[in-house]
């Protein structure tokens, strides 16, 4: 065995020169290669660019693993060598120096080529916009609904330019590749692929419906609708037939400045979950039997008496009982108004919720994905009881970034667990989350570890002591992380 792999090793070939005529840019890689990986997406735009503009330059690609790169001096991978025919012109290696710019640097600085035609515009294919890493750091401006695509045979790529065409000059409809976007699976959570994202001015949520073109114009649908919308009392009892068990949140006024500053942007990060409406409509006042007050200069009058926050639940109107300097209570508010039978882990509750008596059902999920679904499962699982055995809880793990790692690795994102305060343990069955089998998979999980047949996860981890201390750790340094982000912002 050993003469063979010895024979393997000195019999592995040459890779062979490019027998191109001009200028060609061969890039040297391993496969087992994270630097490789993370100068992937600056190449293969390059490579995009090269075609779309018809540059008299040819790339090549080299796999180090399976013919032998030392005869031309390519001792480390990446490397990117420049050839005009077979004379070599220059190099670059490493993943430091290899971003888009450095590249288009490189070959202005050793190549005859018009560096014009590298300059960043929009492809567009079929009303699609084709996009790269780079497109993600400078930010987007208006709606964009982006998939995120492995297979170019992909359905949804198919879905995508249909949807470009339904949303033409309302909504900016992308994709990018896998191979494209290696870094940045962790900070969108992209689990598996097809992936798709809604993004709006800071807004970030995940499309987590069934893969349908009628699901996807639903979804784009609610993301380019204008949050915040000015209703009367008309308008309100027409979206309050359509659907009596959702809530509707108004914000009645008298002054439309104080009214926006206060809330508008509270309804554009809510809008994927609930509406939040705004109305002066004196007929919708009495209708509600709320009266904010005008200030004029001869009463007065303080902000908090001419807005007000409500929830239409059951029929009835409910104020909220937080006051507008309160931005953290009003949140609470808006989650527990529509989540009734969902508490939402907070740096407040965390010890609590942790270290009470009843088992804690939890949710970890980016932006409350599933959330809906997981409010209706546990509102079946209450109804008819004075109290449940279980308290049903959801956490962010962006709020919370080390608690899944530390506590859960290896863990997929969305998933539930158990977590047993009095043996400080945690309780999973590894599935792929999805909206239509989150009850039954919630319904037997429940069941499985009422029977004592749900496993312990991850099951090599002693917990005792190690979990207390990480739960400590979490709350800690989560707690410090939006102390320094609320510095800054006061900065």
């Amino acid at each position: 065995m050993f003469l063979f792999l010895f024979s393997l090793v000195f019999s592995t070939d040459i890779c062979p020169l490019p027998d191109i005529q001009g200028y060609n840019l061969t890039k040297y890689t391993r496969p087992d290669c994270p630097y490789c990986e993370k100068v992937t997406p600056s190449l293969n735009e390059l490579e995009d660019r090269i075609k779309e503009n018809g540059v008299q330059l040819t790339m090549l690609n080299v796999d180090c693993s399976k013919c032998d790169c030392t005869a031309y001096d390519v001792i480390s991978v990446p490397t990117v060598v420049l050839r005009n025919g077979k004379d070599e012109v220059a190099r670059i290696k490493g993943s430091t120096y290899m971003n888009y710019e450095d590249l288009v640097d490189f070959l202005e600085g050793h190549a005859q080529i018009d560096i014009k035609m590298f300059n960043r515009t929009q492809i567009i294919k079929d009303q699609v916009q084709i996009l790269y890493e780079k497109d993600f750091y400078s930010g987007f401006e208006g709606p964009w609904l982006i998939l995120f695509y492995k297979n170019k045979k992909e359905i949804a790529r198919e879905m995508m330019k249909e949807m470009g065409k339904i949303f033409e000059g309302k909504l900016n409809v992308a994709e990018i590749s896998a191979e494209n976007s290696h870094n940045l699976v962790h900070r969108y959570n992209i689990t598996s692929y097809p992936a798709i994202l809604g993004l709006y001015d800071g807004l970030v949520t995940g499309f987590m419906d069934q893969l349908e073109l009628r699901n996807l114009v639903d979804f784009a649908d609610k993301l380019v609708e204008p949050s915040f919308k000015e209703i009367n009392l008309e308008e309100f009892e027409e979206i309050a037939k359509k659907d009596e068990d959702e809530p509707i949140f108004v914000v009645f006024y008298t002054n439309i400045s104080l009214a926006n500053s206060y809330f508008k942007r509270a309804a554009h990060e809510y809008k994927m979950k609930s509406k939040i409406y705004k109305s002066d409509d004196k007929a919708f006042f009495n209708r509600a039997m709320i009266h904010p007050k005008e200030q004029t200069e001869e009463n007065n009058v303080g902000e908090e008496e001419t807005i007000v926050l409500t929830v239409y639940k059951d029929k009835i109107f409910h104020r909220c009982p937080s006051s507008l300097s309160d931005p953290n209570g009003i949140a609470e508010w808006l989650f527990h108004s529509s989540f009734p039978h969902v508490s939402k882990i907070t740096n407040s509750n965390f010890f609590t919720v942790f270290h009470g008596l009843k088992p804690v059902v939890l949710l970890l999920s980016k932006s409350d994905d599933f959330l809906k679904e997981y409010e209706a499962a546990a509102k079946k699982f209450s109804v008819g009881l004075p109290y449940t055995d279980e308290l049903y809880a959801t956490i962010d793990v962006d709020e919370f970034p080390l608690f899944a790692p530390n506590l859960l690795p290896g863990i997929n994102i969305p998933s539930i667990i158990i977590f047993d305060p009095g043996k400080q343990v945690f309780y999973h069955k590894p599935t792929t989350l999805n909206k239509e089998s989150l009850f039954e998979y919630l319904f037997k999980t429940l069941e499985d570890y009422r029977e004592g047949r749900l496993d312990v996860y991850p099951s090599r981890i002693k917990y005792e002591r190690y979990i207390i201390i990480v739960l400590v750790l979490v709350a800690i340094l989560s707690l410090g992380k939006r102390m320094l982000q609320k510095n800054k912002k006061s900065d």
